[in-house]
């Protein structure tokens, strides 16, 4: 009886366990990750949760504050991150950008990512 609460527990994460986790070339040290599923790539935080891109931002600028911000957390960088310089992976084509209160965002290919 033990085992079978154990295997039912553990069923929601069978899918996760299918998924093909890549991480981005060269920049390994990116809070982002590259999830392959179902011949589809996709954006994820380091905790497997979907990035997103807002359609309403420019390029290289973050427009979502306030409400926005609060539905759709940016991906932002610690100050770890900014002082390492991990903002310069353009080759991958993650870079840093700041918002206007001053805080560093992820962006992919120039537009800012939100959880």
């Amino acid at each position: 009886m033990k085992n079978t609460l154990i295997a039912l527990a553990l069923l929601p994460f069978g899918s996760l366990w299918a998924m093909e986790i890549q991480p981005i070339p060269s920049a390994e040290q990116l809070p982002v990750a590259r999830i392959t599923e179902h011949g589809k790539a996709y954006l994820v935080d380091p905790l497997g949760f979907s990035l997103y891109r807002f359609d309403k931002d420019s390029q290289g600028k973050s427009t979502c504050y306030a409400e926005c911000a609060q539905n759709w957390p940016p991906l932002l960088a610690s100050a770890t991150e900014v002082k390492a310089g991990l903002g310069k992976a353009a080759d991958a084509g993650f870079a840093l950008l700041q918002r206007q209160d001053g805080q560093y965002q992820w962006s992919y290919r120039g537009h800012p990512l939100y959880r």
